[in-house]
């Protein structure tokens, strides 16, 4: 858990809230930032952004570097609507071609999961997080249900033996978890979420137009390798043994989600097909790498645009066999060595 006196512990208070005070350190909120701009011919160079808030648009100049941080969605849309990406889309959508980079928005990979949900038997489940005494417990002790972070409990499995690896991960919620939680909960329940972690297939983020207030043209690829559908397969099949263990005899009830109606392989993959959800894992979009699709170099540096550089989830070059979010914050420190030239103490104590 990234959590704090019982509460999320996000980077924008971890490390934003205390530096705001900084001299050199300026914060716009509801700000959109429309493109990062670009001046020189055979050597192009990143000297802004351009932005807009409230209402008007603004020019904010950089002296050393650009640092886009948007994520595996926005920061290869922005390169995009700025001229940054491969010439024959961006030409489809009426965007100037500065640098012809073909790898920019190809190749997002993302976390697949299925929920497996089970009514229980008995107890209580986080359904009752809001009731007075819990939410007493959490304003006067930072403690009691209102502090989980959904999913308590986890493993790493292989969906077959012969695995190098875990290419499957549960996550364990106490409560009915499903549809991304858009639901009222209306009873007590568990869920066992299997997670693809080992990621064949491959998707894209693609304009939809060259205005910056549109919402790119998300393609997760989602099961597109037929792999990917056995292995989430597998893995429903052995949540269910989880649930229906002698561990959990006494708490797990009957099984809500996929159904009990649900029983042979093809059943099962039809379940998948049509009841995956995001794990909210997306990478890989601007990934790092030296070849002809990679977006930016070891450093970050977008390649082809000096003064450029992406530090987010879309530099990864394939995903994590796990959550993003440590690995993420790690590719940010790793970048702030970068910029101010800063040696890893990893490097100094290989070279001493």
């Amino acid at each position: 858990m990234t959590q704090r006196r019982g509460r999320r512990w996000s980077t924008a208070a971890a490390f934003l809230r205390p530096a705001l005070g900084r001299p050199n350190l300026t914060l716009r909120m509801h700000a959109l930032t429309t493109r990062v701009l670009l001046e020189g011919g055979a050597s192009t160079r990143a000297v802004g952004v351009e932005y807009r808030a409230a209402g008007e648009t603004h020019r904010a100049r950089a002296e050393r570097e650009v640092l886009l941080c948007g994520g595996a969605i926005n920061s290869p849309q922005l390169l995009l609507i700025s001229g940054i990406g491969p010439a024959p889309h961006l030409r489809d959508v009426g965007v100037d071609v500065v640098r012809d980079l073909p790898g920019v928005g190809q190749g997002l990979q993302d976390h697949p999961a299925l929920p497996v949900v089970v009514r229980t038997r008995a107890g209580s489940s986080l359904m009752d997080a809001e009731r007075p005494r819990h939410l007493a417990d959490y304003y006067l002790r930072r403690r009691g249900p209102l502090t989980s972070n959904i999913g308590e409990g986890g493993a790493f499995l292989r969906s077959r033996d012969d695995l190098p690896a875990p290419d499957l991960q549960f996550h364990f919620a106490p409560v009915k978890f499903w549809a991304q939680a858009l639901y009222e909960l209306d009873e007590h329940a568990m869920t066992l979420g299997v997670t693809l972690v080992r990621v064949a297939s491959r998707g894209s983020i693609r304009l939809r137009s060259a205005d910056p207030t549109w919402a790119p043209a998300i393609d997760g690829g989602y099961l597109e390798q037929e792999e990917d559908l056995e292995a989430l397969v597998a893995g429903v099949r052995r949540a269910r043994e989880v649930l229906g263990g002698p561990l959990l005899r006494d708490v797990a009830g009957a099984e809500w989600l996929p159904g009990p109606g649900v029983r042979t392989d093809d059943e099962l993959r039809d379940a998948v097909r049509s009841g995956i959800e995001s794990l909210y894992h997306p990478v890989s979009s601007c990934r790092m790498g030296t070849d002809d699709l990679a977006v930016v170099d070891p450093e970050l540096r977008v390649h082809g645009v000096d003064g450029l550089r992406v530090v987010d989830a879309s530099v990864m070059p394939t995903l994590v066999r796990g959550n993003t979010n440590a690995p993420t914050i790690m590719i940010a420190e790793r970048a702030a060595d970068l910029i101010a030239g800063r040696r890893p103490a990893s490097a100094a104590l290989a070279t001493a």
